[in-house]
């Protein structure tokens, strides 16, 4: 599209005009004579009015255009300029009355009645808009861009005819193409007009005889409406020209299919998956038909698995190797059979990113973190900025306390941060980082590490909860550590480790009969002793919090009977858990 396009754009950020119509398609407005001394004046003040809103000073070309109205009512060029200012007033109706009053005094003002038609189409009224495009079409004759507005708008109204006499306009200036051709072929099918839609194709044919799609897609056509016959001739023309034209082998797919052939059907298709002729994206397509016949078939899922076993080892592309992957999916096959055709994709295409992310959870749920790292360091050779791999790599050293690997993954994805990294995904890797320089030791780099965390996240509820909790053990700026733990808990009420950190902050700080209210929240008084040993998530440190706070509060024999839990859940804890929570990336569906 060309000029009309542009202006449709730029008046998208217009108010919607009124809804007046008027779909004359006559000028209904004359000019008025005025006098030479008058012309003179009027052409005066249009110049400094030109000139005031060039200088972007509205107001005063608003009044001298005013004024150019003042000397000669009918003046086209003053009121197509007050017409835009109107719109950006949003004075709506009187601007459109404008537009519509210049483009009838200068009918012959293509730049008058394309504004109109932008206008009327920004109002929503394409009926109005239709007569001034076609007043404009029938000015500029040769502007096929006119053409297809008329063409779309024809369609939009459901005037097939009218769409079809344009497109025969665009194809005089333009020449005949397969795009247009098709346009008329599905609307005067669509209008029952079966005889006019072929004879649209076989004029085709016959202009462009070296283009095998033709006589393939009117072969399909052919068949579809019946008439095997001219289906077959068709057929035959792409035979003659290419024997070995493999549209035309998944052309007489559909023939045989059609005819209820099915097993010739299927060998023909497993000829052509296995020809060297045949090309990628055909293959694919073949493999995807195969595929979806074989739901719900035991024995037709074994063969096609023998089938992609063989694709992939003949033709070890990674299309071939996605469909293989995509077929385990599709099947609903079990995880660790999708993960290892994930695997032999990655093998042949590193860069996957479907296999990247769907591996990285499995792996992690899996708990195999030697392969998860292995996915992460994929993710990271192949997309460095992607800070998401950077986070889960760290994560996982982390977790598999491999203290200064961690950092040193942390670090490296820190580097990558620019203006467009995502700033909650930052605040997480300073986050964990922190955790990372604390339990090496250096609580001084943790604290600055966390700060930098909150600059770029303020609510990274994790971050204040490890912040305030530290400072709570160290006895250092216990206000600002009671602060962030009352934020952490705000932004995750139910959070128990955060609870417990909040506890944990009003007893450092005093504040006894709140600590006990929050770690009865944590550990409920009447739980019996065995709830507590059984609840994997509650750790011996918390029970010694609780036993540490009732203490203070007097409240020896619960603080006893706390203490006595603490001592045997220790006892049973085999790893010490860390406190970095690790959110397991979303798979993504594997699909075709």
């Amino acid at each position: 599209m060309r000029k009309v396009v542009i202006i449709l754009i730029a008046l998208a950020s217009l108010p919607c005009a009124a809804k007046k119509k008027d779909k004359s398609t006559q000028p209904a407005a004359t000019r008025v004579e005025i006098s030479d001394a008058d012309k003179r004046r009027l052409s005066y003040y249009f110049i400094e009015g030109t000139k005031q809103k060039l200088a972007d000073n509205y107001s005063a070309a608003h009044d001298l255009f005013r004024h150019c109205l003042s000397i000669d009512p009918t003046s086209p060029e003053a009121l197509y300029e007050l017409a835009y200012m109107n719109y950006y007033l949003q004075r709506d109706s009187v601007g459109l009355a404008m537009f519509r009053k210049a483009s009838e005094l200068d009918a012959d003002n293509p730049w008058y009645m394309e504004t109109l038609a932008a206008a009327y189409l920004e109002a929503g009224d394409k009926q109005a808009t239709i007569p001034v495009l076609e007043r404009l079409a029938k000015i500029q004759t040769k502007r096929t861009d006119i053409l297809y507005q008329l063409a779309e708008l024809y369609k939009n109204e459901g005037d097939a005819l009218k769409c079809i006499h344009a497109l025969d306009r665009i194809e005089v200036l333009e020449g005949r193409s397969l795009s247009t051709t098709m346009q008329k072929y599905n609307l005067y099918r669509s209008i029952k007009k079966k005889k006019e839609a072929f004879a649209e194709l076989a004029s085709l044919e016959e202009e462009f005889p070296r283009d095998l799609r033709i006589p393939l897609f009117l072969g399909r056509e052919y068949l579809a409406d019946g008439d095997k016959q001219k289906a077959l001739d068709c057929y035959e023309t792409v035979r003659k020209a290419d024997p070995d034209n493999a549209s035309l082998q998944v052309a007489m797919m559909e023939y045989l299919r059609h005819e209820g052939q099915d097993s010739l059907c299927s060998a023909l298709r497993d000829s052509l998956m296995f020809s060297p002729q045949t090309s990628t994206d055909i293959r694919i397509s073949l493999l995807s038909d195969m595929i979806d016949e074989v739901k719900g078939n035991d024995e037709g899922k074994e063969n096609a698995l023998q089938v992609l076993d063989s694709l992939t080892r003949l033709y070890p592309t990674p299309e071939a190797y996605t469909m293989r992957a995509t077929f385990f999916a599709y099947i609903d096959a079990s995880q660790d059979s999708l993960a290892m055709a994930l695997r032999d994709l990655l093998r042949v295409d590193p860069s996957n990113q479907l296999a990247i992310r769907h591996l990285l959870p499995y792996y992690i749920h899996e708990k195999d973190n030697e392969n998860a790292i292995e996915i992460c360091r994929i993710g990271i050779n192949s997309y460095p900025e992607e800070l998401s791999y950077h986070y889960f790599l760290g994560a996982v050293l982390y977790n598999s306390d491999r203290l200064d690997d961690a950092i040193e993954a942390f670090q490296n994805g820190l580097r990558q941060v620019d203006d467009d990294s995502q700033p909650s995904l930052v605040a997480d890797l300073y986050y964990v980082l922190g955790d990372c320089y604390h339990e090496r030791g250096d609580t001084a780099e943790a604290y600055a590490t966390y700060e930098k965390c909150l600059s770029y996240d303020e609510d990274n509820a994790s971050c204040l909860n490890n912040y305030s909790y530290y400072l709570s053990l160290q006895g250092e700026q216990l206000d600002k550590a009671e602060q962030m733990a009352y934020r952490a808990i705000k932004l995750e009420p139910l959070n128990k480790t955060f609870l417990d950190t909040y506890a944990w902050v009003l007893f450092r700080i005093g504040n006894l009969s709140m600590a006990k209210f929050y770690i009865d929240r944590v550990i409920p008084p009447s739980a019996d002793d065995q709830t507590l040993l059984d609840d994997e998530e509650l750790r011996a440190e918390v029970i010694r919090h609780a036993a540490d706070i009732y203490r203070a509060n007097e409240l020896e024999d619960e603080a006893q009977r706390y203490d006595k839990l603490a001592d045997e859940k220790e006892k049973t804890e085999k790893d010490k858990e860390k406190p970095v929570e690790t959110v397991e990336p979303v798979p993504e569906e594997v699909d075709d």
